[in-house]
């Protein structure tokens, strides 16, 4: 996968859909951003309506159909759950201690995905049940697109019975997370919905939109996949070695207060803003402190026009603090490729909030490289 350029694909794929204004203009993990890509950039972003929620289950679908057709003894990897899996023993061994019970809204959502033929109505397009699916906005809802693990049921699946640190192979580790097993549950079983819902429509493989659909996903993505070769040439992907640390000793507040509040098992950052770099932010597993200020420090954020994620000395302008400390609800920023952007980022405690405040008021000193 990482030699035919598969993950890079998939990653370029999402962050097409970001684009508009300023939204994803940073390259992600050594990529080009691909908001520089005009001519590959979609009819829809992220959220924006029933084509966006078509190409999302379609895309994936090209990806899970393909890699079947590659490795057809491993064709077991790639089946998805037949319905949502509601308890611990419905995940793999390895993973099982990673499982949280979810919530009353994720259930009552997964029992409309496994009777789908029953709530026909409510989804009166595939577009409409993709955008349901991936973003929590049910047709002529009017409501915001919605990426928390309460309703969204995508969001949900990647971050359920996963290890804490993002790991190579875990399912909401976007840069590598299509070699995971529990990605491909998670999307079988999404396949599977879509299946059972086609079905119920009287629609089939040979239709003439859904063959246009398919052979559009399959194009785009194979582009994706070429640029990602190009890119990588020989070098390999950075996160490749699943034992890689950076031999780099360092001392600092950054280092010694803050990176290890990021890490800690009670905030998780790294669940999402580990080497997966959800919204293009970094907060640590492998990867030096250095690193990580240096893709804070005056760095656009990704979502939230008009803020950068660090602003040395100004802690009320950097959009880090402000999601950290809850302000972000009421700064009244527009954003982009994200409706949601303004959510409080979860898991600082009150002195790890204080600590981050102290550190950008102070000029967000860069950690000290140790001989």
């Amino acid at each position: 996968m990482y030699d035919n350029g598969w993950q890079d694909a998939h990653v370029l794929w999402h962050q097409a859909r970001t684009c508009g204004g300023f939204g994803g203009a940073n390259g992600i993990n050594g990529l080009p951003s691909a908001c520089n890509f005009k001519d590959l950039l979609p009819k829809q972003n992220d959220c924006q309506g029933a084509v966006n929620g078509l190409d999302f289950l379609s895309g994936h679908r090209i990806m899970r159909h393909q890699l079947i057709e590659l490795w057809p003894d491993n064709a077991e990897q790639f089946t998805g759950w037949t319905k949502f899996p509601r308890t611990a023993a419905d995940f793999p061994p390895a993973v099982r201690p990673y499982f949280k019970a979810w919530g009353s809204e994720i259930l009552k959502a997964a029992d409309i995905a496994d009777n789908i033929e029953q709530h026909l109505s409510e989804f009166p397009t595939e577009g409409d049940l993709g955008t349901w699916i991936s973003c929590a906005i049910k047709p002529g809802g009017g409501s915001a697109a919605d990426f928390s693990t309460a309703r969204n049921l995508h969001f949900a699946l990647h971050n359920n019975g996963v290890p804490v640190n993002n790991q190579k192979h875990a399912a909401n580790n976007n840069n590598v997370n299509i070699d995971a097993y529990l990605f491909w549950k998670l999307h079988g079983w999404i396949d599977n919905v879509w299946d059972r819902y086609r079905a119920a429509k009287n629609k089939t493989a040979n239709d003439a939109d859904y063959k246009a659909e398919m052979l559009e996903q399959c194009r785009e993505m194979d582009k994706w996949r070429q640029i990602g070769v190009d890119t990588r040439g020989s070098k390999g992907h950075p996160n490749q070695d699943p034992d890689f640390v950076p031999n780099v000793k360092e001392a600092g507040f950054f280092h010694e207060k803050l990176r290890p509040a990021f890490e800690s098992q009670a905030a998780n950052c790294s669940s999402c803003h580990g080497a997966g770099e959800e919204a293009g932010l970094r907060l640590g597993y492998q990867i030096t402190s250095t690193e990580i200020v240096e893709k804070l420090i005056n760095r656009q954020s990704s979502y939230a026009k008009d803020y950068k994620l660090v602003v040395p000395g100004n802690p009320e302008k950097s959009w880090l603090y402000l999601k950290a400390s809850g302000l972000s609800r009421d700064s009244g920023v527009v954003c982009q490729g994200n409706a949601s952007c303004s959510k409080v980022m979860p898991g600082l405690s009150a002195q790890n909030i204080q600590d981050l405040y102290d550190w950008i008021k102070s000029g967000a000193p860069a950690p000290t490289i140790l001989p």
